[in-house]
């Protein structure tokens, strides 16, 4: 029988809170896995599904929430930076690592739509991840951007509602948010019906606002996942 249990840990800037999914109380240590959801996600949208699963196959899954999102500490709130998730989820590595249920030998990551790009940012540069899998990754580079999201001027603009947005909280401590998805707003990063994120038998949990901080759009706009790609040797036995 699995269980759940709640932990925190130390984030490099605010305390992470999670849940750690077990195969069974006092089991000798077993495999851990890092879990990790689509953008603006909480754990309970999407990485808590994944991380049940794999304790009902034997592993230890780490869900958790990123700083500034969800139950973890933080501010500004819920502003998307790849480069603080995947400093997030090395963090969490080294808590998975060091739990007395986990094997600390044996770590995995496991990251669903843009959490592939985070988690093979920290694989990139973490040696103690021996194995990485990816479900639906969005891996992209400034090109893919301009193809996704409407071409070299689209993207420009969205930077500048980036510099605006980031220079008003800078003077006000005020955030601009949108939703993240909307079938009625165009200033949605995902202006249409998805019914996964909308649905509340499906994504649309009450802990995930559905808000989209203006300001993360360079960070977002600029990161070149693939330069990633030569960087990763998981999976890695060694």
């Amino acid at each position: 029988m699995t269980y759940c249990e709640k932990v925190t840990f130390a984030g490099g800037t605010a305390k992470l809170t999670g849940n750690l999914f077990l195969p069974e109380r006092g089991a000798p240590p077993v495999p851990g896995v890092v879990v990790a959801g689509t953008w603006t996600s909480v754990k309970e949208l999407m990485a808590d599904r994944y991380a049940e699963r794999l304790a009902e196959r034997g592993y230890a899954a780490l869900s958790f929430d990123f700083t500034g999102f969800g139950e973890s500490g933080g501010e500004p709130r819920d502003v998307e930076s790849p480069q603080l998730k995947i400093d997030d989820i090395r963090h969490a590595v080294t808590f998975l690592a060091g739990h007395p249920a986990v094997d600390g030998e044996r770590l995995g990551a496991l990251g669903i739509c843009a959490a592939a790009m985070y988690m093979s940012g920290n694989a990139a540069a973490d040696d103690r991840v021996r194995a990485l899998a990816l479900v639906a990754p969005w891996l992209h580079d400034p090109a893919i951007c301009e193809e996704a999201y409407g071409g070299a001027d689209a993207v420009r603009a969205k930077i500048a509602a980036d510099e605006r947005a980031r220079a008003h909280f800078e003077a006000t401590g005020e955030v601009e948010y949108v939703p993240v998805v909307s079938a009625t707003d165009e200033r949605a990063p995902m202006p249409y019906e998805i019914d996964f994120y909308l649905n509340p038998e499906r994504g649309a949990v009450l802990a995930w606002p559905n808000r989209f901080a203006v300001m993360a759009w360079k960070e977002w706009l600029t990161l070149d996942s693939l330069a990633f790609a030569p960087r990763i040797t998981a999976p890695n036995p060694r």
